[in-house]
């Protein structure tokens, strides 16, 4: 059976608030990725590859999406809505 992985996806504007969530799912679950956190991305890989593999493995996709986001992230090449469509192409 699969572990449970929760992915995290926000902007880099709510990353304040994507901390906040992180801390209190944090202290129910032990399998979080969170950019943040420095155990889910190592120093010298590729982070969009890491994090696109993560996605791929991820059984729980929360997306954080403010009106930052909408204001700030209103261009299609935006990283954040590239982990949403990836997200939303991942088979089960």
């Amino acid at each position: 059976m699969k572990n449970n992985i929760i992915f995290i996806s926000y902007h880099h504007s709510d990353r304040e608030k994507a901390q906040t969530v992180h801390s209190y799912l944090s202290s129910y679950y032990d399998n979080i990725f969170f950019d943040k956190d420095l155990n889910c991305l190592s120093p010298g890989i590729l982070w969009s590859d890491a994090i696109m593999n993560q996605i791929n493995e991820t059984t729980h996709f929360l997306c954080i999406v403010t009106d930052q986001t909408r204001n700030n992230c209103n261009d299609p090449s935006c990283f954040f809505f590239h982990e949403l469509y990836m997200a939303k192409l991942k088979k089960n």
